[in-house]
């Protein structure tokens, strides 16, 4: 038998057999394997450029070879990196492979992404003949990511306008903050973009085309980028999303007033309001915000800081907002993420909304962070005050609450009184699934006295439930910093 299948060789083989879609799809897990953080390095950045991965596997057979040279969309994804064009000599080599990319993605949709961290020389400024070789394939585009974080953007975009037609998602980080010195009105053109990522300040925002799109994210660095945002968002169609960072810095903290803002009216479903904290006065913007906006149509609401803040939470503001918004009715899902709500404020918050279904309350852990746990150990939110006011029968407050998830580092209870909140929450959601997600620390749970019972008397009610009650323990691993 093996002198009679000794001619076919490798014919016989399963893979060989394999549909060319198949193959495809698994060399598409190997095109541009080398993450963002690895492509520092010139090395590694050409070999990106290069689909080294794709070209390795060329070389296995005839049928390989003609499947990767001969498929555009595995060269699709051009993912560049500053260090390419930083040099004359890493320029020389960038511009060969860069050619033959696009021109083995022939017609196929691009995905291009330029990422610039160096403030020195031999920027995108002077070499940019690596940007003007990819707008000449604009017309291909499906997503473009430009992020220079240091450099100064020196990039002439006229040459994009009316040459967008794909284009449906565009990133445009500017880090420097230095307004763009070329008109930037290249959204002409561009009738398919519903997704953008922007900095206030890089360019006019008069240009951008808010009714098509359904995802809008920006950064605001001052009091008046924060308003301007909310006066393009206005003009964003019902059901998009919104997601605001807030980049303040210790110079730019508008001071707070009493005197009456101008109320923009969204009709966004999603906002994420997400900050980066730099000083004492953090909560101030969040109350400026919430006095600014009104929000009929939002179902979800995200309020996240980088590290656990305890200041004074804008109570009132809030009210307000849910008054004016109609949150008890609308909103279905509340994720709170470091961020410090006292136990009296937090239980008029989660009475008042009657809709919620999903409440979430996350912590970002970290490596070489302070022990919060002494210091602020009555400044947790889950407390057995609050938990006993969401037992409470009569009426028994977010009755439609299906998932519950929080970190462990907000617990601050009994076992007794969690067990407690979990039956309520069955009987309230019966036949309906009841899920609760818990994140700890591989050390530990800092403010359970009883973390093992805690646990394990869960994991019995969820075996005890017929799978109406879901539960899950996930240790989560410190961040580095």
């Amino acid at each position: 038998m093996a002198t009679l299948a000794a001619p076919y060789g490798r014919d016989f083989a399963p893979i060989s057999r394999s549909p060319p879609e198949l193959l495809i799809e698994i060399f598409s897990y190997n095109a541009s394997v080398i993450p963002d953080f690895d492509t520092k390095q010139l090395w590694t950045a050409l070999d990106r450029l290069a689909n080294v991965g794709l070209l390795t596997l060329s070389q296995v057979c005839s049928r390989w070879h003609s499947l990767v040279l001969d498929t555009p969309a595995l060269w699709s994804s051009l993912h560049l990196n500053g260090v390419l064009w930083r040099t004359r000599r890493s320029l020389l080599k960038t511009i060969p492979l860069l050619s033959a990319a696009l021109e083995r993605s022939k017609n196929a949709p691009l995905s291009v992404k330029i990422v610039e961290t160096h403030s020195g020389r031999g920027t995108m400024t002077t070499h940019h003949s690596v940007f003007q070789l990819l707008a000449q394939h604009s017309r291909r585009w499906r997503t473009a990511d430009f992020f220079f974080a240091e450099s100064p953007l020196d990039m002439d975009l006229s040459c994009l306008k009316g040459k967008l037609p794909l284009l449906q998602s565009l990133v445009f980080i500017n880090g420097t903050m230095s307004p763009c010195p070329h008109t930037v009105d290249f959204f002409v053109g561009a009738p398919l973009l519903k997704s953008l990522t922007f900095f206030m300040g890089a360019f006019d925002a008069t240009f951008v085309p808010v009714p098509q799109l359904t995802y809008l994210a920006c950064c605001a660095m001052t009091a008046t980028d924060t308003t301007s945002i909310f006066s393009l968002a206005s003009k964003l169609p019902r059901d998009a999303w919104l997601y605001l960072a807030l980049g303040y810095g210790p110079n730019t903290w508008p001071a707070y007033t009493t005197q009456s803002t101008p109320l923009y009216r969204l009709a966004i479903s999603r906002l994420k309001i997400y900050q980066d904290p730099h000083m004492q006065k953090a909560s101030l913007p969040l109350a400026q915000i919430f006095e600014s906006i009104t929000l009929p149509s939002l179902k979800k609401l995200e309020l996240t800081y980088n590290r656990p803040l305890f200041l004074q939470w804008p109570h009132e503001q809030f009210h307000q907002l849910c008054e004016r918004s109609a949150f008890p009715q609308c909103l279905r899902v509340l994720c709170i993420g470091n961020l410090h709500i006292p136990e009296r404020e937090l239980i008029q918050v989660l009475s008042a909304l009657h809709a919620l279904e999903h409440l979430e309350i996350s912590y970002k852990r970290a490596n070489g962070q302070f022990k919060f746990s002494n210091t602020y150990s009555s400044d947790r939110l889950i407390t057995d005050n609050v938990l006993r006011a969401l037992t409470s029968p009569a009426p028994r407050p977010i009755p439609r609450l299906r998932h519950f998830a929080c970190d462990s580092f907000w617990l601050q209870c009994s076992c007794d009184a969690f067990v407690d909140f979990v039956r309520s929450r069955l009987e309230e959601s019966a036949p309906s699934v009841f899920r609760i997600q818990v994140w700890s620390s591989p050390d530990g749970d800092e403010g359970l006295s009883c973390a093992v019972p805690f646990h394990s008397r869960l994991q019995e009610m969820a075996a005890d439930s017929n799978g109406v009650l879901l539960y899950s323990l996930t240790r989560v691993v410190p961040d580095a910093l």
